[in-house]
C-alpha cells in the first residue's frame, strides 16, 4: 500500500518523515504506512512556511536514527518543485543532506529532458550531485549517454566518455550503432547557456569513424534558438573559385536574430552577407543584405528587405524593397535570381463586404535586354470594392474605383482613375435551364503624356482622353443528367450572348495592365478577356459550347469542353494571331480523362477557325501512385499566337518522375527540352534520403541559356549545379556546392 507525506527544511519529504518519527522517539525500525493524514498535513505546512515544499510516495518506508537516514523503498517517487526523481530505493542522509538513488533511476528536469542512470548522488534540492551510466532523452529525439557525470549549479553537467545521436536504436537489434553518433573522451552539456560542448570527439557513421573533431558544440536540443557559429559550406563555382561560407548566428532576445556570413573565395574579394530577422507583436520584419569590392574596385551588393504589420483586425501594411548593384551579381555568388526585382508599400483593409488596397511599386529588371529607365515607377495605386446585395430587383452588385499613375524616366506617363459596376442576377427555369444576367459598366479616364502614334512613331500625344462602356451579357446553361447502374453522364450545352459599343483599339489609351493575353477554354465565357481594365472587348458578341461529361461509381471519369465565339464586327482590338481578330474565333477546348486510378491524362487546345490548324496544344499526363508518379507534357504555340512577337514556334517536351525508395529514399528528375531549336531548356535530378535524424540530399541542375544574339547558330551557354546537403538534425547542415 503506498502512503503520501510532507517535509521539513533542508531535506524531502523522507527527512520529514524522520523528523516525525524522531518527535514521537519510535524506534529505529520500518515503517509500513504509519504516516497518517493529520502528521502528512503537518509536514506539509512546516515545508511551505519554510519555501521547501517538497513530496513523495513509495511502498515502505524506514528511519534509522542511529545513521541520521530515512530510506524508501519500491516505486519511489520524490519531487520539489518541478524536478522529480524515481527509483526502486532512495536513501536520504539528513546529517550531510544528501540523497543517494539506485535502481532504474529516473530524474526529469523542469525543461523536459529526462535522465537515466543506475545509481545518483544528489543534494538535496537534487541540483548538484554525481551520477554513473548515465542516459538523457532530450528534446527534438535527442539521446546522450555517458560512463559517468558530474552535475553542478543544476545547469552544468560534466560527461565523462560521452555519446550523443537523435537516432532510434534498431528495434531487432538495440545493439546495432545507430546511423550517426558523436563519441567524445569529454562532453559538457551546459543548460544556462543552452549548449553541448565535445572535446576530443569521434562523428561516426554505422559505427565508422568519418571525422575527428578536436572540439565541436552545437545547441542543446531544449533550447530553439543559441548564438554560435553555423556549420560552414563550400564548394566550388566558374566565377568565384573555391569558396568557404563560415555563418554566425546571434540572437538578439527572444523575438530577434541576425545572421552574419562572410565568404572566402580564391577567385574573387571576400564577401560578406547578413540577415537580420524580428518579430513584433503585430507584426515580422526581415532585411538580407550582401556587399563585396570586386578585383576591379567596383562595389558590387544587393539588399532586399519586407515587412506586414497589423493596424488592427481591419487594416494591416507592409513593404518589400529589393535592389541589386547589377544584373549578373546575385547569379554569380550563389543568390537566387528572379527575373525582376520588385519594391513596393502597401496598406490593405479587410471590411464587412468590401475590401480596400493602396500601394506603390518600383522595378528593376535583371535580364541583359532590360532597360530600367523604360521600366514604371507606380506612384501611387489604389483600389476599393463593395458588394451589396440589393432587395427590390435581387442578385448581387459589386462597385469599386480605382486610380494610378506610372512615371517613366523615358518612354510614357500614364494616371487613370477608373470605376466598374457589375449587378448580376441568376435564375433558373421551369425546365431546369440555368441563366443569368449582367449588368456592367466600366468607366476610365486618363491621362497620358508621350503616346506615340502606332501609324507614325515620330509623332506622341498629351492630354486627357475618357471612355465609358456598358455591356449587357445573358448567360444560359441547360444540364441534361443521366444516372445508370454504374455511372452519371452530362451534356450541357452553354451560350452567352453579350452587347455592348465598338470601343476598337484607341491608341490614344495607354496600356499598362491588359499586356499580356491569351485566348482559351478558360475565358471562354468571360465578359472581358483581357487581364486589365486598360484594354476592354466591346461589340456583340456570342459565346458558344458545350460540356459533356462521365462520372463512374469506381472513381473513373473525363470531361470535355468545346467552344467558340462569333462577333458581328471586326475588332481590331486583339493582335492578329490572338484568335479573337476575326469575327469568328478559334475553336478552344479541353479534354480531362481519369481512366483509373493514379492515372491522369489532360489535353488543351485552340485551332484556327477556317483550316482547324493547331494554334495552340498544351497536352500532359501523369501516370503511377504518389511512390512512383511520372508526368509528361508537350506545349506547343504557334509563333503568331505569341504576345512577344517572335520569328519561330514555341514547341516544347517535358517529362519527369519522382519516386519513393522505401521508407526513407526518395528520387526525382526532370528535363524540359525546346523542339524548335533542338536543344535542352533545362535538366535536373536529385536523389534525398530523410529519417528522424539525418537528411542526405545531392542534386544536380543543367540550365542552358542562349543570351541575345541576331545569329541563331552561336552556340549558347550554359550553368551546371551540384549540391550535396548533410543535415544531423540539432547537430548542424553541412553543404557543398559546384557549378
Amino acid at each position: 500500500m503506498r502512503r503520501a507525506g510532507a517535509a521539513a527544511a533542508g531535506a524531502l519529504a523522507l527527512a520529514a518523515l524522520a523528523l516525525l518519527l524522531g518527535a514521537a522517539e519510535a524506534p529505529a525500525q520500518e515503517r509500513r504506512g504509519r504516516a497518517t493524514a493529520a502528521s502528512s498535513n503537518d509536514l506539509a505546512a512546516r515545508a511551505a512556511s519554510r519555501g521547501e515544499p517538497i513530496t513523495f510516495q513509495a511502498d515502505q518506508v524506514a528511519y534509522d536514527r542511529e545513521r541520521d537516514w530515512v530510506v524508501a523503498r519500491g516505486s519511489v517517487e520524490a519531487w520539489q518543485g518541478e524536478r522529480v526523481l524515481r527509483a526502486q530505493e532512495i536513501r536520504f542522509d539528513r546529517s550531510t543532506n544528501r540523497v543517494y538513488a539506485r535502481g532504474d533511476v529516473v530524474l526529469m528536469e523542469p525543461d523536459g529532458n529526462v535522465g537515466f542512470a543506475n545509481e545518483v548522488e544528489l543534494t538535496g534540492d537534487f541540483r548538484e550531485g554525481v551520477l554513473r551510466d548515465l542516459r538523457a532523452l532530450l528534446p527534438e529525439n535527442g539521446r546522450l549517454a555517458a560512463n559517468g557525470a558530474r552535475r553542478s549549479g543544476g545547469n552544468v553537467t560534466e560527461l565523462s566518455r560521452a555519446v550523443y545521436s537523435t537516432c532510434n536504436l534498431c528495434p531487432e537489434n538495440p545493439e546495432r550503432p545507430p546511423l550517426w553518433q558523436l563519441r567524445a573522451e569529454r562532453a559538457q552539456r551546459d543548460e544556462g547557456r543552452g549548449q553541448i560542448s565535445y572535446y576530443d570527439a569521434m562523428l561516426e557513421m554505422w559505427g565508422i569513424p568519418v571525422t575527428y573533431l578536436p572540439y565541436f558544440e552545437h545547441a542543446d536540443p531544449s533550447v530553439g534558438r543559441r548564438s554560435g557559429f553555423l556549420p560552414p559550406s563550400f564548394g566550388h563555382s566558374t566565377y568565384l573559385g573555391g569558396f568557404l561560407e563560415v555563418p554566425y548566428y546571434w540572437t538578439l532576445g527572444d523575438s530577434a536574430d541576425i545572421t552574419i556570413s562572410p565568404m572566402f573565395t580564391t577567385r574573387q574579394n571576400a564577401m560578406l552577407q547578413g540577415e537580420y530577422r524580428r518579430r513584433f507583436a503585430n507584426g515580422v520584419l526581415n532585411l538580407q543584405a550582401s556587399g563585396t569590392v570586386d578585383q576591379e574596385s567596383r562595389f558590387r551588393g544587393h539588399i532586399f528587405t519586407t515587412g506586414r504589420f497589423d493596424l488592427d483586425e481591419t487594416w494591416r501594411w507592409g513593404f518589400q524593397f529589393q535592389r541589386v548593384s547589377d544584373v549578373t551579381y546575385l547569379r554569380r555568388y550563389r543568390f537566387n535570381q528572379p527575373r525582376l526585382l520588385t519594391s513596393t508599400l502597401f496598406a490593405e483593409g479587410f471590411g464587412e463586404n468590401s475590401y480596400t488596397y493602396a500601394d506603390t511599386l518600383a522595378y528593376q529588371g535583371l535580364r541583359a535586354q532590360d532597360d530600367d529607365r523604360r521600366l514604371p515607377i507606380v506612384a501611387p495605386r489604389f483600389f476599393h470594392e463593395r458588394v451589396f446585395q440589393p432587395g427590390g430587383i435581387g442578385g448581387r452588385l459589386t462597385a469599386d474605383i480605382s486610380s494610378f499613375s506610372v512615371f517613366r524616366p523615358q518612354g510614357t506617363d500614364t494616371q487613370r482613375v477608373a470605376s466598374r459596376l457589375n449587378w448580376q442576377r441568376p435564375f433558373q427555369g421551369d425546365a431546369g435551364d440555368l441563366w443569368r444576367l449582367q449588368v456592367n459598366l466600366d468607366v476610365a479616364g486618363y491621362y497620358a503624356s508621350d503616346i506615340a502614334d502606332p501609324t507614325n512613331p515620330m509623332r506622341t500625344r498629351d492630354g486627357f482622353v475618357g471612355r465609358a462602356l456598358p455591356t449587357v451579357a445573358l448567360d444560359w446553361r441547360m444540364p441534361f443528367v443521366r444516372h445508370d447502374s454504374w455511372s452519371s453522364q452530362v451534356i450541357e450545352p452553354m451560350v452567352m450572348f453579350a452587347a455592348a459599343p465598338n470601343v476598337g483599339n484607341d491608341w490614344r489609351l495607354p496600356n499598362e495592365d491588359s499586356l499580356d493575353f491569351e485566348f482559351g477554354d478558360t475565358n471562354l465565357f468571360s465578359l472581358n478577356r483581357f487581364t486589365g481594365r486598360d484594354r476592354l472587348e466591346g461589340g456583340v458578341r456570342l459565346n458558344y459550347g458545350v460540356r459533356g461529361a462521365l462520372y463512374t461509381h469506381s472513381g473513373a471519369g473525363a470531361e470535355l469542353l468545346l467552344g467558340q465565339s462569333w462577333r458581328i464586327n471586326r475588332d481590331d482590338t486583339f493582335f492578329v494571331g490572338s484568335g479573337l481578330a476575326t469575327r469568328q474565333s478559334d475553336w478552344v477546348g479541353r479534354l480531362v480523362v481519369t481512366p483509373m486510378e493514379n492515372l491522369d491524362f489532360y489535353y488543351r487546345w485552340r485551332l484556327d477557325s477556317q483550316n482547324f490548324s493547331q494554334r495552340l496544344t498544351d497536352t500532359g499526363m501523369s501516370i503511377g501512385p504518389n511512390w512512383l508518379r511520372l508526368d509528361l507534357g508537350y506545349t506547343f504555340i504557334d509563333r503568331a499566337a505569341l504576345v512577344v512577337p517572335s520569328t519561330r514556334d514555341r514547341e516544347e517536351i517535358y517529362g519527369g518522375f519522382q519516386a519513393r525508395l522505401g521508407e526513407f529514399w526518395s528520387v526525382r528528375a526532370s528535363a524540359r527540352r525546346d523542339l524548335a531549336t533542338q536543344q535542352m531548356v533545362r535538366s535536373q535530378a536529385a536523389i534525398v534520403y530523410e529519417d528522424e535524424c539525418f537528411i542526405f540530399g545531392l542534386s544536380y541542375q543543367r540550365v542552358f541559356t542562349q543570351a541575345l544574339q541576331t545569329d541563331l547558330n552561336q552556340q549558347q551557354r550554359d550553368g551546371v549545379t551540384v549540391l550535396l546537403r548533410l543535415v544531423f538534425k540539432t547537430v548542424g547542415e553541412f553543404q557543398t556546392s559546384a557549378f
